[in-house]
């Protein structure tokens, strides 16, 4: 079956989540990159606030995590400026917790959770959870969630450190990206 690339960027430039015309528009663009290139892409919407672009990402698994192998972003000008504000740190996560997309707003998310409060009757897995969920919702909209969290809460960055690392060995979350500076996760 042969897709056609592409016409115009602006179909694809609506913030609307719920946009169907823009919507098929990416799927079609992601048949015809997996059918030129391989590989499995997705249509990442919307585009990061303040950006008039489209984006379609690539993704592979290294080391037992999903890491970005690919990237398409169009729109009317793409500036270096532009493809600095991309959110890659904030998109890989997103593609590691098994999530299509970043949540319309976090702090709905965040309110939502309960507090980031370990009581003495709470089980180490309940706890590895809560952390878990909370490290996913940061994570969802940024890089560095440990130190959101850290900063939210008011704990030690060593602390959250040591948390997340629990929850990733009860297996609540997926692996660290490996350092290419230490070769230990980040």
């Amino acid at each position: 079956m042969q897709v056609e690339p592409p016409r115009s960027a602006e179909v694809f430039i609506s913030h609307a989540r719920d946009d169907p015309a823009r919507d098929a528009a990416h799927a079609e663009v992601e048949k015809w990159l997996a059918s030129g290139l391989g590989g499995l892409w997705k249509g990442w919407r919307p585009a990061p606030a303040g950006l008039r672009l489209a984006l379609w990402v690539q993704t592979a698994e290294v080391d037992g995590r999903r890491t970005i192998t690919g990237l398409l972003v169009l729109g009317e000008s793409v500036t270096a400026s532009d493809l600095r504000k991309l959110p890659i740190g904030a998109i890989e996560n997103v593609v590691n917790l098994g999530l299509d997309q970043p949540p319309a707003e976090l702090g709905d998310e965040l309110d939502a959770l309960p507090p980031l409060v370990r009581d003495g009757a709470m089980r180490p897995e309940d706890w590895s959870k809560l952390v878990a969920a909370h490290y996913t919702a940061w994570a969802r909209r940024g890089p560095n969630p440990g130190a959101r969290i850290s900063q939210r809460w008011g704990v030690n960055r060593q602390t959250v450190a040591a948390w997340v690392r629990e929850a990733r060995l009860r297996g609540f979350l997926p692996p660290a990206r490996r350092s290419k500076a230490s070769g230990r996760g980040a």
